[in-house]
């Protein structure tokens, strides 16, 4: 009875220590210890921004995502948290960029040579969205129909209208002019 009893215990308190594990490690992961100041930036498109994504400044990290609220107007409201003591230039403005092949996306400030610093609370203009993958392929697709129409033109032209024909006649006219 008391071998089952303390087998249950000990049960209990692994799986209380794994989760407490867990639950810290994300806590930690998200800035739990850091203090930082807050900014706030508004997105008119999410692309997969979800809170704990990345804040760099011109590729450095220097915080994370703190909240992503959505608003009824469609869009993204969201607060950075910037943990590192690198100040954020006023003037700067704030993307969401691709952040490796997976989808994963990140906030990234583009400095400019400014004396004045954004202090906290405020608010970060955001900049135009990067094209995706979807409007890379719609480029592609456009430049392939362009290319399509092309070559179906010059198969007209110089194919079916015999162009070509009289394309080498005149080449060989040419040729004889010149000997």
């Amino acid at each position: 009875m008391a071998k089952t009893r303390d087998n249950i215990l000990v049960g209990i308190l692994i799986t209380v220590s794994v989760v407490g594990a867990i639950i810290g490690s994300l806590w930690l992961a998200r800035g739990g210890l850091t203090k930082g100041y807050p900014l706030y930036a508004t997105f008119q498109w999410g692309a997969g921004l979800k809170t704990g994504a990345p804040v760099w400044v011109s590729g450095a990290n220097v915080g994370y995502v703190a909240d992503v609220q959505f608003r009824p107007n469609g869009t993204l409201f969201t607060e950075l948290r910037v943990t590192s003591n690198q100040p954020i230039p006023r003037g700067s403005e704030a993307a969401v960029v691709a952040n490796g092949i997976f989808g994963d996306v990140a906030i990234n400030f583009t400095p400019v040579l400014a004396q004045d610093r954004y202090r906290t609370g405020d608010t970060v203009p955001s900049a135009p969205p990067s094209p995706g993958i979807a409007g890379l392929t719609a480029k592609a697709d456009s430049i392939a129909s362009s290319v399509n129409a092309l070559t179906s033109a010059m198969n007209q032209e110089l194919v079916a209208g015999g162009g070509l024909v009289e394309l080498r006649k005149t080449l060989a006219g040419t040729n004889q002019l010149v000997a």
